[in-house]
């Protein structure tokens, strides 16, 4: 087999993007000719890639834990009050109530579109938890889109309005309000908001058409498209202190979401988001509560669709009006001393309709966070850290073991309080990850922190050159692997050690098993891949280039990025220019493209950062462009033409991986197994599966809870226990009590 090698442009690409790092290494220096002559000392020998050599052991951890628990009176002071569920949590969850029928419909399908979906690449580090003017949008649109597939679907009409199907009442719509909404909502709907909606539902006319509004205006609340894990405050009836805050206060302002800051108005008729300041100077210590009531004033017949937030904070969704006009009305507790930030969005067709702000007040009643405030000094429990109800942790085992919402007998534990502790948890988190929901959320969580929607597309004249269409091979690449890890995870129990390195595969097409050198795989067990791959890394995904050469840097750094969890810092533009010129000089027929590399990242800046990944992508080389096993390394014209081939060096020195690797190894049999043993690579496992399961990054205060899953790792439990313990843990059923939150 051989493979193939890239013009100037398409090296530059990969080799340029993590010039200019600053980091504290010491810069390697190679001179272009130069063949590889470290000392054998301390060298993991591997077959210099020889496909036939047996596939590495378990080997111990190679170095110390990088997690430890050193203040567990942090635990679960890393979690927020709120966040919005992604596009994907929202369409699974709905799904899973109305199922593929409903969410199938053009008109829903269209509506989804409205939402942003969130980008490409580690959906961890990318995560915005508030949602933008485009997403208030898309849940109005939604919302209706969904209500009309239930009306229009008798099956799933009576599914999920019961008695209220045939005849609609007021006792079945609150029915539906009080139980049915939980499907939705995943917690209680608080009794004003029930009261609000009984009211709008008897005087429209309790038909068909107003059950449909009714349908619609749950799935807007906050608890539908938030994660809400707010405490339950206790108030009194009356303030015993009360200021007004002038609506055209000087000092505040309206800010449409799309524009500058503008001059406050009595009125707006242009739909859209506005956010009203109160300043900070205003909020003194004496006042806990903030109360804004908006005018909403409708010319039509059609409801007014508003969402009204305080601090970032949903506090109403649902309003709903005929003609004449109406009051909305929210409050939230104060942070004394900090500005006050009330943001009202209203969906407006034909400029009908209008909202202003008629009377803002600052108060004091006493309000007190009724949830139960941890405060044990007994070890039990960490201080300062809210106890969340049960139908917080209900939400938050579902979203974080299948990405959507608590199915019924999960609903059912929370409204009888059978999730008070882990052993109740237990059995529940069990049943779910035994599901096929948990295996596609496994299959996000592989997509995420692997990049996998990133993975290039292959160049066609290496392609042609290898006898293999290049159209869909990425996807199909992608899919495979996921395969491959589901395999592991749910089929084998498997721990780190074989989900890196087992030498098993799932090319299900004749092109895919060539460049594994494998047969087809047919039916639910994997073949064996004899050339040498296996793992999470040596794997046609990983191993593809979009340019014709191998892109070792590519390589290394997604070693570095996914596999070890390193931070590597972004290039400075001006050194690409110097770093072109530099490649372009170099006759590519007569060196390697470890060799170029290497050449144009020698000096500093760039060797600060390339000596971190250069060294492992070189390591890799023994695979072409394609992913495919090689011999030699081959140089293709533009058109395809042979030019030069090369021989491989797949000795690499100065790894610099961690405390207690290896500096030195040959081939990458030698890095699968290093890896394999990495006691960077279990750590970064513990770290993925904690903060895919929270889509957040960590804080100090989620130490415990990573170490203990990084322990289990190194102790060998599996990837599925360790998926369990990253979600069912003591920070489960806390959170901070530091942070601000709605009544």
């Amino acid at each position: 087999m051989i493979a193939y090698r890239t013009p100037l442009f398409g090296l530059l690409l990969c080799a340029l993007l993590f010039c200019s790092c600053s980091k504290e290494w010491s810069p390697r220096r190679g001179e272009l000719a130069a063949q590889s002559s470290a000392s054998n000392a301390g060298t993991i020998e591997g077959s210099g890639g020889d496909p036939d050599q047996e596939q590495p052991t378990a080997q111990p951890i190679s170095g110390p834990a990088l997690f430890s628990c050193t203040a567990p009176q942090q635990r679960g002071q890393g979690d927020t009050a709120m966040r919005r569920l992604t596009r994907t949590e929202l369409r699974r969850t709905l799904e899973a109530e109305v199922g593929p029928d409903v969410m199938g419909l053009g008109a829903v399908e269209e509506a989804l579109l409205h939402i942003p979906a969130e980008p490409p690449g580690d959906l961890v580090q990318h995560f915005q938890p508030l949602h933008a003017l485009e997403h208030a949008q898309g849940l109005l649109l939604l919302s209706e889109a969904v209500a009309s597939g239930i009306m229009n679907n008798t099956q799933v009409r009576d599914r999920v309005l019961g008695s209220c199907a045939v005849a609609p009442t007021e006792v079945c719509a609150y029915d539906f309000l009080k139980n049915g909404s939980l499907a939705f909502t995943r917690r209680p709907l608080p009794e004003p908001v029930m009261a609000r909606m009984m009211r709008y539902f008897m005087n429209a006319g309790s038909d068909s058409a107003t059950l449909e509004q009714l349908i619609a205006r749950v799935l807007q609340q906050p608890a539908t498209t938030f994660q809400l894990e707010l405490p339950h405050f206790t108030c009194a009836d009356e303030p015993d202190q009360s200021a007004q805050v002038p609506w055209n206060d000087p000092a505040a302002y309206y800010d449409p979401i799309d524009g500058e800051p503008i001059e406050t108005q009595a009125e707006f008729i242009t739909p859209g988001w506005f956010v009203w300041e109160i300043p900070a100077a205003t909020v003194s210590q004496d006042f806990d509560t903030v109360v804004v009531e908006f005018s909403l004033s409708n010319l039509t017949a059609k409801p007014l669709f508003t969402i009204m937030n305080i601090n970032d904070r949903p506090v109403s969704t649902d309003l709903l009006l005929e003609s004449g006009t109406q009051h909305l009305e929210g409050s939230a507790p104060l942070p004394a001393g900090e500005p006050v930030k009330v943001g009202v969005y209203f969906y407006n067709v034909n400029q009908e309709r209008a909202v202003s702000v008629t009377s803002v007040r600052l108060e004091n009643r006493a309000c007190v966070a009724a949830s139960a405030l941890v405060t044990n000094t007994d070890g039990s429990a960490p201080e300062g850290a809210y106890r969340v109800d049960s139908w917080a942790v209900a939400s938050r085992l579902a979203l974080g073991l299948t990405g959507q919402g608590p199915d019924q007998p999960l609903r059912d534990a929370a409204a009888s309080g059978a999730l008070q502790t882990l052993q109740q948890v237990q059995s529940h988190a069990e049943r779910l990850l035994s599901t096929p929901a948990a295996r596609t959320h496994a299959e996000s969580l592989f997509n995420s922190w692997l990049l996998l929607d990133t993975l290039p597309t292959p160049d066609p004249v290496v392609a042609s050159h290898v006898g293999v269409d290049p159209s869909g091979l990425t996807e199909e690449a992608r899919a495979e692997l996921l395969e491959y890890a589901l395999y592991q995870v749910f089929d084998q129990n498997a721990g780190v050690a074989s989900l890196m390195s087992a030498p098993t595969g799932f090319p299900r097409s004749e092109r895919l098993a060539s460049l594994y050198d494998a047969a087809v795989a047919v039916g639910p067990e994997p073949v064996a891949l004899p050339a040498g791959h296996g793992g999470l890394l040596l794997r046609i995904g990983p191993l593809l280039s979009g340019p014709q050469d191998s892109a070792p840097m590519r390589r290394g750094t997604f070693i570095r990025q996914r596999l070890l969890c390193d931070a590597l810092e972004r290039p400075e533009t001006p050194t690409l220019g110097s770093r072109h010129t530099a490649l372009a000089a170099i006759d590519r027929a007569q060196f390697t493209t470890r060799e170029a590399l290497a050449t144009i990242t020698a000096e500093s800046p760039c060797a600060d950062c390339h000596n971190l990944f250069n060294p492992l992508g070189f390591a890799l080389e023994a695979y072409g462009p394609l992913g495919q096993w090689r011999d030699l390394e081959t140089v293709l014209t533009a058109e395809g033409e042979v030019i030069a081939q090369h021989p491989l060096d797949l000795l690499v020195t100065d790894l610099a991986l961690e405390a207690g690797g290896p500096e030195t190894l040959n081939g990458p049999s030698a890095l699968l197994q290093t890896l394999s043993a990495s006691a960077k690579v279990h750590a970064c496992i513990a770290e993925r599966l904690y903060t895919q399961a929270r889509l957040r990054s960590t804080s100090p205060a989620d130490h415990c809870a990573l170490s203990a899953i990084e322990q289990s790792l190194r102790a060998g439990t599996s990837i599925r226990t360790a998926l369990l313990e990253a979600v069912v843990n003591p920070e489960l059923f806390l959170r901070s009590a530091n942070e601000g939150a709605s009544p």
